[in-house]
């Protein structure tokens, strides 16, 4: 089990990875470009942090929530910031 969990992060570690590179040299001078190549890096850590304590989490209901959380955290965190950005450029903090 422990095999496959590391494949699959390692997986998910370097399609991260290449996919915001992928983001970043294709259009360098857009902002949006570089806040979706931001969040794609944050969540590569997230798969990095859990190759690094594989053998130390422990499966079940608290460590599968925290693991939630980091997921659904870099989605979000793109979403707010592109949002805030607004259309014209500049960061904007009325909502």
């Amino acid at each position: 089990m422990i095999i496959l969990n590391s494949a699959v992060a390692y997986l998910a570690l370097g399609a991260t990875l290449l996919l915001g590179l992928y983001l970043v040299t294709r259009s360098p001078r857009r902002a949006t470009a570089w806040l979706a190549a931001g969040t794609l890096w944050a969540l590569s850590g997230y798969f990095l942090n859990r190759l690094i304590n594989l053998n130390v989490t422990t499966y079940g209901g608290i460590a599968s929530l925290g693991a939630m959380s980091a997921i659904w955290a870099a989605p979000l965190f793109f979403g707010l910031s592109t949002r805030l950005r607004g259309a014209t450029g500049g960061w904007r903090f009325a909502v």
